[in-house]
């Protein structure tokens, strides 16, 4: 018997979905903190973007106002937020 290790198509799409939202969103509001724009104030705009777009919560079930991702997807969308220090605290992911 073999073992599968192929992504399945929803985590693809769901981690291109965040690999877009690192680019777009994230990035460039790491440049804004850097030119001396107000953290709070970057954030919050950052986190109602996020929920707006429906990435927020990634590893809480829908019914709780999350994503509802399994363990794979959630590791997925944690890499690619990783590669901004805004990644995991836009979509309120963040470790303890």
């Amino acid at each position: 018997m073999s073992i599968d290790f192929e992504i399945p198509a929803e985590a693809k799409a769901v981690r291109e979905r965040v690999r877009q939202w690192v680019n777009d969103e994230c990035r460039p509001a790491e440049k804004e903190l850097h030119e001396g724009a107000d953290y709070k104030t970057v954030l919050n705009a950052l986190r109602a973007k996020a929920r707006a777009q429906g990435l927020w919560l990634p590893f809480i079930p829908k019914e709780h106002g999350g994503m509802g991702l399994g363990p794979l997807a959630n590791a997925l969308v944690q890499m690619e937020l990783g590669q901004s220090h805004l990644g995991a605290l836009s979509m309120n992911s963040q470790g303890p």
